[in-house]
């Protein structure tokens, strides 16, 4: 299968969707993990255009590390658009990826970034299919089923599926840890460490389910985006 991840910035699919990433890669699949910002309000320290290029270069490594393809649309931090110019330059990535299976963030996640990558992407996912809606790609056939992740720390979620991610946990923080320049900036800004947010997270959704270490999904139940068989690992 062809297998897109759609999130806000470098380091979100790493801590929401990074197991199940690395599940799809074991299984055969190929990944591409997309981030619509590029994270350039993420530092006390370095200057916007400074903390971009070095984001950039902890995604593609944190990439590199589940085994996945990386794409940036190259939007600012709190400047994703959701026009039908954004949906385009979307649904483009979509026509070259023709996903069997795309992960958003949740609609109702913990800031605007995320909800907006969220709306980007699933309109994106239905413009693809439109001939008349020209790219450098060709349509998709059909509109590619949908899961949302889970929320950051899980809040207002109720998971439908959940994905063990126990014997890939340890390559997952790997990925995470990729995104040097983000530990810092979180313990300054959340008050937390994202190694340890995600660890607590996913052994949360692990009890839920009966094992250690587990992320949890949730399809998008609308018409022309259900599938008859388990697409997630």
């Amino acid at each position: 299968m062809n297998v897109l991840a759609v999130g806000a910035h470098p380091d979100d699919l790493e801590i929401l969707c990074g197991g199940t990433l690395l599940k799809c890669v074991q299984r055969g699949d190929r990944v591409t993990m997309v981030t619509c910002a590029n994270g350039d309000c993420g530092s006390a320290r370095h200057s916007r255009e400074e903390i971009a290029a070095i984001r950039d270069q902890e995604a593609r490594a944190g990439a590199a590390a589940i085994g996945a393809e990386y794409v940036c649309l190259g939007y600012s931090d709190l400047e994703i658009a959701t026009d039908f110019e954004a949906r385009t330059r979307m649904a483009d990535v979509i026509r070259s990826v023709q996903p069997d299976l795309i992960l958003l963030h949740a609609p109702n996640d913990y800031m605007m970034d995320h909800c907006d990558a969220y709306v980007l992407g699933e309109h994106a996912s239905f413009d693809a299919t439109i001939p008349n809606v020209v790219t450098d790609h060709p349509p998709v056939q059909t509109p590619a089923p949908i899961f949302v992740m889970d929320t950051i720390a899980g809040l207002d979620f109720d998971p439908t599926e959940y994905v063990d991610v126990t014997d890939v946990f340890e390559t997952k923080v790997k990925a995470l840890e990729c995104h040097e320049s983000q530990v810092g900036w979180i313990e300054h800004h959340d008050a937390t460490s994202p190694v340890r947010l995600m660890e607590v997270q996913c052994a949360f959704r692990g009890m839920q389910c009966g094992v250690r270490y587990a992320e949890a999904f949730r399809p998008q139940f609308t018409w022309g985006r259900l599938a008859a068989r388990r697409l997630l690992p």
